[in-house]
């Protein structure tokens, strides 16, 4: 059985559905957001963590409490609010699950997960958390990730 900070592969994701998405926005003293994680709720698993660390890693987990970072003059709030390309996806069965690698040095960064509306790219680029429609060849050329053809 598994239990809440476990870690999950990626394609234990195909076959369950998207049953909604939240995500935890770091914003600073001017108001700018920066995406820090996001949680999946999928059909069987809960709630899931995506979130940098060398890569992308996921593991079991739900959605903190908003907190305030006083030494950095931010704070982190959490919403039930979620890149558009993940919110397309809520209410769809992934059909599958296709990795990414930085360009031109064959380290895995992310995945695709595929579904039947599309796919959507979640990749680790320079320790920030990029998520985007897939294919979109501009967007992801220009941050250096391509598919793992391996």
């Amino acid at each position: 059985m598994s239990t809440e900070g476990d870690s999950v592969d990626p394609d234990v994701l195909i076959g369950k559905r998207v049953g909604g998405v939240t995500a935890s926005w770091l914003i600073n003293e001017t108001g700018v957001h920066e995406l820090i994680h996001v949680w999946l709720n999928i059909e069987g698993l809960g709630g899931v963590r995506i979130h940098t660390h060398n890569g992308i890693r996921l593991d079991l987990s739900e959605p903190h409490d908003p907190y305030e970072m006083p030494e950095l003059a931010t704070q982190v709030v959490v919403e039930r609010r979620a890149p558009a390309p993940l919110e397309a996806i809520v209410g769809q069965v992934i059909d599958g699950v296709s990795r990414l690698q930085a360009e031109g040095y064959g380290v895995r960064v992310g995945f695709v997960l595929n579904t039947n509306v599309g796919g959507v790219a979640i990749a680790d680029v320079g320790d920030d958390l990029v998520i985007g429609s897939w294919p979109d060849p501009a967007r992801w050329s220009a941050v250096e990730v391509a598919l793992d053809e391996i």
